[in-house]
């Protein structure tokens, strides 16, 4: 097993983003005994490598006493020289020097949100007191010797301004993750068994959520932007997508069954850990407290999860699929939140063949 931990230092943040997915904003911060717990337990658990994220919430509320503990750990218990990786994702406006130097000189990769220009951002990406942070992020990655990455997600705030967030993003990163909206609380309406009406329709789950159709025109003309600049950034999942063409198969965490189920896990700030940390709190993705050693039994929950997910799809639209090995049917937390079960396909599924074809046809025309 080579996992991707991710982390959650803690559910507490200093922002209330329109869009965010995340149950709660409780402050508790992930304690040293835990921390050293879940350090020696992934490391204990890998074959040749783990990548940490260190996730939140905003992780970097813990504070520089917290991350100096880190690579510490991570020197103490890798006796049997794994390659670690640690990336932090962080809204930005915690970015203060003393702890970014610290970050950047042990070798953390840092990831932050710029959601698309000014405009967009100060309306979405707001304090808990509803003030604008789009210059604090700026200010704060301004202080990084190396630029970070970047996620903007696509919102109907976003829709036919893609050229605009591109490169009103671009100078300040060194690439940038093109996210689908991703729900935040599961949908009422299987709670008493009725059939959710977007399941019939149009209708968007969530207002901020684009429609199928709407997600695919928008992937589309990022593509077409990206394509065309003369020194393009890594743009994600563009850039998966094609090499996904390339090898034949997906490797990209929302595209791949392979990368969700046999490598991801959740650690929460408590010590819990689950299958994938979007699917916290929800005790179904629970595989027990670190004392427990979860991830002894992690593959053998998954396989049976990822088999039952798999032939499922498969008996239905996904067995006739040209594009299969490249989607996977999407995520399965997805399909949880949304119908309250893993059997469905991803909601972008008919923008997710539109965005396929084209690119698959712009390959093939220029070979």
């Amino acid at each position: 097993m080579n996992p991707t931990a991710i982390i959650e230092v803690t559910e507490n943040c200093n922002l209330a983003c329109t869009f965010c997915l995340r149950p709660s904003f409780t402050p508790p911060v992930m304690t040293s005994e835990t921390l050293e717990k879940v350090v020696f337990h992934i490391i204990e658990s890998s074959d040749k490598r783990v990548d940490f994220i260190w996730h939140g919430g905003e992780p970097l509320l813990a504070g520089l006493k917290f991350f100096k503990q880190v690579p510490e750990l991570q020197r103490k218990y890798n006796s049997r020289g794994i390659f670690i990786r640690n990336n932090v994702q962080t809204n930005g406006t915690t970015l203060r020097k003393e702890l970014t130097d610290f970050l950047e000189d042990n070798e953390f990769t840092i990831g932050t949100s710029i959601q698309g220009t000014r405009e967009i951002h100060d309306t979405s990406r707001l304090t808990i007191r509803g003030k604008p942070t789009y210059h604090k992020v700026i200010s704060g990655i301004s202080q990084l010797k190396e630029r970070p990455s970047s996620i903007v997600v696509i919102t109907t705030e976003t829709l036919g301004r893609e050229e605009e967030i591109y490169y009103d993003t671009k100078p300040y990163v060194s690439g940038m993750r093109v996210s689908e909206y991703f729900p935040g609380g599961i949908n009422p309406s299987h709670c008493s068994g009725a059939t959710a009406p977007f399941q019939k329709s149009r209708e968007r789950p969530e207002p901020l959520m684009p429609t199928p159709e709407e997600w695919g025109e928008s992937m589309i003309r990022f593509y077409a932007v990206w394509k065309n600049d003369e020194t393009p950034i890594d743009l994600k999942p563009i850039t998966e997508i094609i090499r996904s063409f390339i090898v034949g198969r997906s490797e990209g965490c929302l595209y791949s069954q392979e990368a969700c189920h046999n490598a991801v896990i959740g650690v929460k700030y408590n010590g819990e850990f689950y299958t994938c940390i979007r699917g916290a709190p929800e005790e179904k993705f629970s595989i027990g407290m670190v004392d427990e050693k979860p991830l002894r039994k992690y593959a053998e929950r998954n396989g049976t999860d990822k088999e039952r997910r798999i032939n499922k799809l498969l008996e239905g639209d996904c067995g006739s699929c040209q594009f299969w090995n490249y989607c996977n049917g999407g995520c399965p937390l997805e399909s949880y939140k949304l119908y309250g079960d893993l059997d469905h396909k991803t909601w972008y599924c008919e923008g997710r063949k539109m965005l396929f074809e084209h690119i698959l046809k712009d390959l093939q025309t220029t070979k």
